[in-house]
């Protein structure tokens, strides 16, 4: 889920930027020319001297300046010169990690990771899938984080157990094909998915994949159109509401979905493409013409055995490897906060220059004569290179189109333990928007059981003198689109009250004692909303230097 919403960073370069792709890190590379598919860390991608000026201080441009640092040899790295701009007083941007003071440790908290309680604001785990996935277990090891690492296995309830609502209780969701096979006769909202399904190989594969510029819809056209609107509506919707906190029908799937997209222009049928692919790749039969995703994808396969080997090859490396591979979703001891730490402080430990608040608010960037000039309010800085999590920084020559981004508010709980248990064993669940709004009237998305999720986080449920079991709700996202979130927006009390109405709504024979700790923060524009057609624009509009 991380990986995903990191995907809206934006780069742009000067004419080596074929050699600088290689050391930026992968979210930050949706503007550059797919030439080579990873960073090494033996090449020189830029003879000094130059200066790269990074905007944005949380983890797509911490990790930028990391990879590039990386990828430079040490007489380039001497010579070069980084400058992190950030406009906030804090570092990290969505990862926030917040320790809560309980009477077990008020007066000892040294260090976050030593709190009994804390919560998550932002993002809380990270799925080691994907190269993106195994690049970031590479980068959490290479700073010296492993001891501090959890792993959730795939055994556990967290893993297997995910539920959506559908009125007026929660749905398990099948987690194998027994299970899938038992769902489908005995709850309402996967048998209404199942003619869908069954009959999706033998719908006709969209014209769009014929057109010059490969086509693109909607998540919730595509979904509708192959597998029937019960799925789309009742499943993927909720789905999106968990990664997105968007709204199927105004997402590209491209962008969200882009392995779907694939199969069916491949193979005519996504079911026909998970039976058929894999056995035909192994022997060398391929469906249509491999497009330059499928290419890419090959690629970074290959780039993720070698990140393992490399792992293997260093000490922890190889526990560390079968830790991951078995692993549903993994953290850190003190929350995901804990990593964009250690890449602020190793930025500084190599001679990063740090700007933060007025000093890192930056207010304009023009590209003069082969140079970025990037103004803030206390001073003018002269780069050779640019990389930025932020395009709206960039000059409305260069700029591209805007996307509508969603506000999402989090709100943290802590309820004493109970027998039995206030909430399932489980990840969570989600609500689709084909809950009618008298079930779900303060626009939830869906509930994280995060003494589940992530167990080891802290000490809160096994401390006994805690004895704590935390959850997070997320409120509006797509619900507040287009209009905007309430404004003023809702404060800590009304948020507590919302969740708490909501959690009463859908557990009706529950009585909930009240919180013992909350918090609540809400993230102004915080996902973007990849709108239909907005990859082929990029690919065709966005300039290079």
């Amino acid at each position: 889920m991380l990986a995903r919403r990191l995907q809206a960073a934006a780069l742009i370069a000067p004419p080596s930027c074929r050699a600088l792709r290689r050391a930026v890190a992968p979210s930050a590379r949706a503007f550059l020319p797919r030439t080579r598919s990873l960073a090494t860390t033996t090449s020189t991608p830029l003879e000094p001297p130059h200066t790269l000026a990074v905007v944005g201080g949380g983890l797509s441009g911490l990790s930028s300046a990391f990879y590039f640092l990386n990828a430079l040899s040490p007489a380039a790295r001497q010579a070069a010169k980084v400058v992190l701009l950030e406009k906030e007083t804090r570092f990290g941007g969505w990862c926030k990690s917040v320790p809560i003071p309980t009477k077990e440790d008020a007066a000892t908290i040294k260090d976050r990771k030593d709190a009994a309680l804390i919560f998550e604001t932002g993002p809380r785990s990270i799925r080691p899938v994907g190269l993106q996935g195994w690049l970031t277990v590479e980068l959490a090891h290479s700073l010296g984080l492993t001891p501090l690492l959890l792993t959730v296995p795939k055994s556990h309830p967290s893993a297997k157990n995910r539920y959506v609502y559908h009125p007026t209780s929660l749905t398990l969701l099948p987690s194998s094909l027994p299970t899938a096979l038992s769902a489908a006769f005995t709850k309402p909202i996967i048998r209404s998915a199942l003619p869908g399904i069954l009959l999706e190989p033998f719908r006709p594969r969209s014209p769009l994949h014929d057109l010059p510029d490969g086509g693109d819809e909607s998540v919730d056209s595509f979904f509708s159109r192959r597998f029937g609107v019960p799925l789309a509506e009742n499943m993927i919707s909720a789905m999106i509401h968990g990664i997105y906190s968007g709204d199927t029908r105004g997402l590209s799937m491209r962008a969200v979905f882009p392995g779907l997209w694939e199969a069916e222009r491949e193979w005519g049928s996504v079911v026909r493409a998970g039976l058929f692919s894999g056995v035909a790749r192994k022997y060398g039969k391929k469906g249509r013409k491999e497009s330059p995703y499928r290419i890419e994808v090959g690629k970074q396969e290959e780039e993720m055995g070698r990140i393992k080997e490399r792992l293997r090859g260093v000490e922890g490396g190889d526990e560390l490897v079968k830790r991951m591979e078995g692993a549903s979703v993994w953290g850190v001891k003190g929350g995901l906060e804990t990593i964009t730490d250690a890449l602020r402080n190793w930025l500084v430990e190599q001679g990063v220059e740090v700007r933060s608040g007025s000093a890192g608010d930056v207010t304009a960037v023009e590209h003069i004569n082969g140079h970025w000039t990037v103004a803030t309010p206390t001073s003018t800085l002269s780069a050779t290179h640019l990389i930025t999590s932020n395009p709206l920084v960039l000059p409305s020559s260069l700029r591209p189109p805007p996307t509508p981004s969603t506000t999402v508010s989090v709100i943290n709980l802590a309820f004493p333990l109970t027998t039995p248990a206030l909430f399932p064993s489980g990840f969570g669940y989600l609500i689709p928007r084909s809950v009618v709004p008298s079930q779900n009237p303060h626009h939830a998305l869906g509930v994280i059981f995060d003494s589940d999720v992530m167990p080891s986080l802290d000490s809160s449920s096994s401390n006994p003198n805690l004895a704590l079991s935390k959850v997070s709700m997320l409120l509006g996202g797509a619900y507040w689109l287009p209009k905007g979130p309430p404004n003023p927006l809702p404060n800590n009390d009304t948020l507590v009250g919302w969740a708490m109405d909501t959690l009463r709504l859908h557990f009706p024979k529950t009585t909930f004692p009240e919180p013992t700790f909350t918090l609540t923060h809400t993230h102004k524009e915080c996902i973007p909303q990849v709108p239909v057609g907005y990859e082929n624009y990029l690919s065709t509009r966005i300039p290079l230097f």
